[in-house]
């Protein structure tokens, strides 16, 4: 019986440090600038993460046998041995090479419109129940000084564009002093998951896609960003400097020839 608990204490404990864990950092190879939420994951598992806002990351791996694929929008995909990141954990993605399709283009900005308008009517069509992976950043400043930083991954149940739960998986907290106290936002996320991208709020600011056509024109600027040969990222802001609407950017996946017909 002795001899049947060391075996046992032996196999316990070869199995916990099987698993290593890597701080690794995701950069362009050839501006050296890091790349923010890409999407890194183990190969032939459900294991992920992403970047967070300083193109940072950290995961544990099996490095005998796990291999860490990296993906981000416009750049070449990357498999690397867990094993080579435990001794350079720097990444350097390449852009690629980009040859888009034939687009006519014209001086008025209409074409776009047109783009988010179907993006919308898409939305509010779809209804599908999906889970998604979600990061979560919030940085806090006070007297031009940063007082809080949250860096949060969660899984999201969805209802089309509508978040129904968002369950915490791990995270990160930067705090500094401030008149002898800390500052700490609560529940932040909660109020987000009250977002909807297609219904208006009077809580939140305007997005274009609460918006019809008409209405988007008359509330917001847009034009179409740099992208590459699948998704074109639109860029969104108010022609009225106040905070009554959101400003950003939209990712719309979209063949060349979709977007050559509605120009």
């Amino acid at each position: 019986m002795r001899t049947f608990v060391i075996i046992i204490m032996l196999y316990v404990t070869t199995v916990s440090y099987s698993q290593s864990t890597i701080d690794g950092w995701v950069r362009d190879h050839q501006t050296n600038e890091s790349l923010l939420y890409c999407s890194v994951s183990v190969r032939g598992s459900t294991k992920g993460t992403i970047t967070n806002g300083e193109g940072t990351f950290t995961i544990s791996v099996n490095p005998k046998k796990d291999t860490l694929l990296f993906s981000y929008v416009g750049y070449e995909p990357q498999a690397i041995p867990a094993s080579l990141l435990l001794t350079n954990p720097v990444v350097l993605m390449n852009r690629k090479n980009i040859l888009l399709g034939e687009v006519v283009i014209h001086s008025k900005d209409d074409y776009i419109f047109d783009i988010l308008e179907r993006c919308r009517k898409s939305l509010l069509k779809d209804q599908t129940r999906r889970t998604a992976k979600v990061f979560y950043g919030i940085e806090t400043q006070a007297r031009e000084q940063p007082v809080e930083q949250l860096e949060c991954y969660y899984n999201a149940y969805l209802t089309g564009n509508r978040i129904d739960q968002l369950r915490f998986k791990n995270g990160r907290m930067g705090l500094a002093v401030l008149d002898d106290r800390y500052f700490l936002t609560l529940n932040t996320s909660a109020a987000i998951s009250r977002l909807n991208l297609t219904t208006r709020n009077e809580n939140y600011p305007l997005n274009p896609l609460q918006l019809t056509k008409r209405e988007l024109k008359k509330y917001y600027r847009v034009e179409i960003a740099p992208g590459d040969d699948k998704m074109y990222t639109i860029k969104f802001r108010p022609r009225k400097k106040d905070i009554s609407c959101f400003w950003g950017m939209y990712g719309s996946i979209m063949k060349a020839s979709h977007l050559s017909k509605l120009t």
